[in-house]
């Protein structure tokens, strides 16, 4: 079908209409029918996110329409404008808000899921965007929904365009799991190497005692006229860092401004180099912390910005940054924090914060952890922006009509099947990418702990490690070494003894195993 628009694939039994108008005084906490908003209209996905509910009573009286399983969601309004979803159903009879376009067409003509992919299509956003109106906040008529027009393939194609972009987006999804799981790793090694450590054997120091020599070792970003808004650019200079650039721990630069150098050297004090301790003294809550990385050159910190400059012989600055974006830093940071219109705290007052600090080489070794999972955090990410670039392009050329979909099988399940489709240039992505982890003491610990309950040798230990696929298996001598600690004290982890085994040629020997001390 050529030049077709939504109101011509809804048939006598579908549905093309708004939400329903359900204000606060029709709302009811114990209603038995829950009132769907637009923070669950994700781009492509259902966010689940509101709990707003209204009795049946109330919903009937208001003529709502309730909503089906399948239903294609579209909203109306921002962010982004006219991203669309598929309702997946819900245990509660549901209906939904006002700014919301309910879709049920024909299943014979076309695929739900291929539709949910043509609306968000980047052509077809283009044009719900000139179809708009509003100046403040954008918003999309259904009858101006209805003027935009697109064409209909054959249902076979269809669904075979839903099958790749669907396979295409699992891959995207599962590498922003590996990701985040690797986050979610660093903050476990760092529980499980420190949060003992700094309660029993930690040294007390000031936040103070803690920078380098010299002057302008702590520091704020430059005050009111020092740095006015008419001397920054966006196109080349000293790089210059907001409390926005520091995020999730890391520094992401994405204001893209600048100051010349010679407005630089005219602020020493607000200079940041490679290894430089940032916090971001407001936010919510502030105290998020990072640290300016290797390569990176010479930029400098805005008004809200502390930078230190630390004593690598007392604290690694790699440790340290992971110590306050911790729970245990943040209720630490939570101390000096006032609240207002924006919650801040002042250099002063974070001077004066007192906290243990654990030896240095074990934050050292701490901080070796971190750098790794950085290296992977960063091959994984360029394999997220290929991913994503390919599927754009998949998406283009599958709604221009110029995708290869004779390869594309209809009767394929399964959901890991490598994409079926011819590109020029299709990224490459390492499997390994996927499944590679690092070793570390907190992955040794978890390892040993499965074996509680039995005997066993450290060769056994070895294979266990093996099995794991560690990206690089760790030093044999210091493994030994390691186990030799545990075994060590008045409560020791594990204890040993001789015991006699069958080997692989039937013979009894004698052999040192291992066992975790319950």
């Amino acid at each position: 079908m050529k030049n077709a628009t939504l109101s011509d694939i809804v048939t006598k039994n579908g549905v093309f209409i708004d939400g329903d108008w359900i204000e606060s005084k029709d709302q009811d906490p114990n209603g038995e029918v829950r009132l769907i908003q637009l923070a669950d209209i994700g781009d492509g996905i259902f966010l689940n996110k509101s709990s707003r509910f209204l009795t049946k009573k109330t919903a009937l009286k208001l003529k709502c329409t309730f909503l089906q399983k399948g239903d294609l969601l579209i909203a109306r309004m921002p962010d982004p404008l006219g991203r669309a979803c598929i309702f997946p159903g819900d245990e509660k009879q549901c209906v939904t808000v006002v700014d919301v376009c309910i879709l049920r067409p024909n299943s014979k003509l076309i695929s739900n899921e291929y539709l949910k992919y043509l609306i968000n299509n980047s052509n077809f956003r283009n044009r719900i965007i000139t179809y708009s109106t509003g100046s403040t906040r954008k918003r999309i008529s259904r009858s101006n929904l209805d003027k935009i027009q697109f064409d209909l393939p054959a249902y076979e194609d269809q669904i075979r365009t839903a099958t790749v972009l669907t396979r295409a987006e699992r891959l995207i999804t599962k590498r922003k799991e590996s990701i985040k799981a690797l986050d979610e790793f660093l903050k476990s090694t760092f529980l499980w190497m420190f949060e003992d450590v700094i309660s029993h054997h930690g040294k007390p120091y000031f936040f103070d005692d803690l920078k380098s020599d010299g002057k302008g070792t702590f520091s704020n970003g430059p005050f009111g006229s020092d740095l006015l808004t008419s001397e920054l650019n966006s196109e080349k200079g000293t790089p210059v860092i907001y409390i926005r650039d520091i995020k999730n721990g890391n520094l992401e630069w994405i204001s893209n401004v600048f100051v010349t150098p010679q407005k630089a050297s005219l602020l020493p004090n607000c200079h940041v180099v490679p290894g430089d301790l940032l916090l971001a003294k407001v936010g919510d809550p502030p105290g998020i912390a990072a640290v300016y990385g290797e390569n990176m050159k010479t930029a400098i910190i805005t008004q809200d910005v502390i930078r230190v400059r630390l004593n690598n012989k007392i604290v690694n600055p790699l440790y340290l940054c992971s110590f306050i974006n911790s729970e245990l830093g943040k209720r630490l940071i939570k101390k000096i924090t006032v609240k207002g219109t924006r919650s801040r705290f002042t250099l002063g007052d974070l001077k004066k914060l007192q906290f243990k600090v654990p030896d240095i080489s074990l934050q050292n070794r701490f901080a070796a952890i971190v750098r790794k999972i950085e290296t992977l955090k960063a091959r994984y990410t360029q394999s997220l922006n290929e991913l994503e670039n390919l599927y754009g392009s998949l998406s283009r050329q599958a709604f221009k009509g110029e995708l290869d979909l004779s390869k594309v099988s209809l009767e394929s399940k399964n959901e890991n099947k490598e994409l079926q489709v011819k590109m020029e240039r299709t990224p490459y992505v390492d499997n390994e990418l996927i499944d590679s982890k690092i070793y570390s003491e907190a992955e040794l610990m978890r390892i040993i702990q499965s074996m509680k309950g039995e005997s066993f040798s450290f060769d056994s230990l070895i294979t266990e490690l093996k099995k794991a696929s560690f990206e690089e298996m760790p030093d044999y001598g210091e493994l030994k070494e390691k186990i030799y600690r545990m075994l060590e004290g008045t409560n020791p982890l594990l204890s040993q003894s001789l015991v006699e085994v069958t080997n692989d040629l039937g013979k009894v020997e004698k052999k040192i195993m291992l066992r975790i001390n319950i």
